[in-house]
């Protein structure tokens, strides 16, 4: 595979923590693209920590992720570059809490062995977000990250709005990405490139992120509401003389 020039791709390694790595749309998207990144030379000395429910170890993560590139890769895996990224796999599972998953932030840092930043990508149904975010606080994993966070943002109204707050009170340590279309990282390279390589303004994901979520929450409300117009009973019709 052609390498990069040189220039392209963010400017120090990175350590990827994958939360939702177990689910549909890291088998079909982030895992692949995550691979394509790394066996192209764009994120070179990448480390990946994946973060789900799922209660299984390091190699059961590598084989799982093995099987998401054998059936929704573009491309034919090579040994050798099979090889490369799957030593730069760990997993920790959700259960095991802040300090177990800084533990493995910590060990992927010491093994690239430089200056490196953190990516968390967060990709996880709305009700599990807010427990991301506050799991990377309590890890204490804020400082030289970024956060890619998936749509939809929260649940209804209240459950974004109390998102949105855990976010600001990270967002002055760590620059945060809603991704508000419906693409699910189709282009997981394009995104990742960018949060890895510019600076980005928060307010206005997140302004925008509550404003989708209220419209839903509105367009929810007339929904139903005409719902229960069209079922109320109707009057009996005048029999004709």
């Amino acid at each position: 595979m052609a390498k990069p020039a040189a220039g392209v791709g963010p400017q120090f390694p990175q350590v990827v923590v994958l939360f939702g790595a177990t689910g549909d749309l890291a088998r079909r998207k982030l895992l692949p693209g995550l691979f394509h990144l790394a066996s192209a030379g764009f994120i070179p000395g990448c480390r990946v920590i994946g973060v789900s429910l799922d209660a299984m170890d390091a190699p059961g993560f590598r084989a799982a992720a093995r099987s998401a590139l054998e059936e929704f890769g573009s491309r034919k895996v090579s040994d050798d570059d099979w090889q490369s990224f799957a030593a730069s796999l760990d997993y920790v599972p959700w259960a095991a809490g802040p300090a177990a998953l800084r533990s493995a932030v910590e060990a992927a840092q010491r093994a690239i062995g430089s200056e490196s930043r953190r990516l968390h990508y967060v990709s996880v149904p709305p009700s599990a977000a807010l427990s991301a975010v506050r799991m990377l606080g309590e890890a204490g994993l804020v400082e030289n990250s970024r956060v890619i966070m998936e749509k939809p943002f929260g649940t209804d109204l209240a459950s974004a709005v109390a998102l949105n707050k855990a976010l600001r009170d990270l967002k002055d340590r760590m620059p945060i990405s809603v991704e508000l279309d419906r693409r699910p990282a189709e282009q997981f390279r394009l995104r990742a490139d960018h949060q890895l390589t510019q600076k980005i303004t928060n307010d206005d994901h997140q302004r925008h992120a509550l404003e989708h979520r209220a419209d839903a929450d509105r367009r929810d409300r007339e929904s139903r509401g005409r719902r229960r117009r069209d079922d109320r009973p109707r009057g009996k019709l005048r029999q004709q003389p």
